[in-house]
């Protein structure tokens, strides 16, 4: 039997575990040490005291399993998660690979089978740990992962956010905050594994740190951390209409094609003001801005990988009958041009 300060420390989030759950005494007798939260803000409190492990069951009573595991990696805190739900829905384990989970289990789980997967994570993670090289940008003391994730970008954020709060900012030093911020986002949303809802907020986030300019950083970065989490934090569409319509959407923007919602309403049988209304109310963001949203982003990777015109990414890649309509558009989404983009990206990689 191990001492406690020998037993590798768990930390199991899920409403259902207590501390006499069979799970868990099992687990305890494998030679774990195991610690229960039932709620997001209990885990919130005590994931900072330093685990080898944490159990992350995705739908909690007060605060969602993804915002807590945002949450957690904003604040720095990068102990290895094992997502065992029940909750089964293929966008939200697509948010948590972004944000570092290494692993899912279903439920029902069985104390044998997470006493492997809990040996294997703690094991992998300290090997990787004594070969660490990982190496980050540091701006005018500004810390930023290199990683290109949403984690990264969040972990950013709240760097930014502390270490403009903690000093005398000077003019300097704000622009600097200012583009990093502005970089952080935009590594982002090249990143061709975002999700689409992570994607769209941090058009949004772009949007409004272009428009609020360079001074005021700190409250700017608080303010996408907001925006990025209030993402995470909306249910996954479940109306069959609204799935049917973003999935036209995305296919029809993969062959450079713009869909009216009188079109898809039309193929569905339902009335288009109802359909409209739907997706803003399932997803939170209206149909307009889906459509521009997987219209525009194979654009951003063309622009910052390629040489390429940006007369021709507009007509030939995305299938734009004018260059000014692309502009037009990408301006409104984005908040600045896509020559703007383009020039950011390669001053700012």
């Amino acid at each position: 039997m191990h001492s406690d300060t020998e037993r590798p420390r768990v930390l199991w989030i899920d409403d259902d575990i207590c501390p006499s759950s069979p799970d868990v005494r099992l687990l305890e007798l494998e030679g774990f040490h195991i610690q229960c939260a039932v709620t997001g803000a209990a885990a919130l409190a005590l994931a900072p005291i330093g685990y080898d492990a944490i159990l992350l069951d995705l739908m909690l009573p007060d605060i969602p399993g993804l915002t807590v595991l945002a949450r957690l990696r904003a604040d720095g805190v990068m102990t290895p998660v094992l997502v065992v739900t029940g909750f089964g829905d293929f966008e939200s384990a697509r948010v948590a690979g972004q944000l570092g989970v290494e692993g899912f289990q279903g439920k029902p789980v069985f104390a044998n089978e997470l006493s492997v997967s809990l040996d294997r994570l703690i094991r992998r993670r300290a090997a990787v740990s004594g070969n660490s090289n990982q190496k980050a940008n540091v701006v005018d003391g500004l810390r930023i992962p290199s990683r290109r994730s949403l984690a990264a970008l969040l972990e950013a954020l709240q760097s930014l956010t502390r270490r403009l709060k903690d000093a005398t900012v000077s003019v300097r030093h704000e622009a600097t905050a200012y583009r990093a911020l502005i970089g952080g986002v935009m590594r982002a949303l090249l990143d061709p594994a975002l999700p689409m809802p992570a994607f769209l907020a941090c058009a949004r986030a772009l949007r409004l740190a272009i428009n609020a300019g360079p001074y005021g950083s700190a409250w700017l970065a608080e303010r996408i951390q907001i925006i990025v989490l209030d993402a995470l934090e909306k249910p996954v569409p479940r109306d069959p209409r609204v799935i049917a319509a973003l999935n036209a959407l995305e296919s029809a923007a993969a062959q450079g094609k713009r869909l009216k919602l009188e079109e898809i309403a039309k193929n569905h049988n339902v009335v288009p003001s109802h359909l409209s209304r739907l997706i803003s109310r399932e997803t939170g963001v209206d149909f307009t801005e889906w459509r521009t949203a997987f219209a525009l982003r194979p654009s951003l990777a063309a622009l910052t990988d390629t040489n390429e015109h940006v007369k021709q990414i507009a007509c030939r890649l995305l299938g734009f009958n004018h260059p000014a309509q692309f502009d037009a558009e990408f301006r409104r989404f984005l908040g600045l041009s896509p020559s703007g983009f383009r020039a950011f990206s390669q001053h700012h990689p």
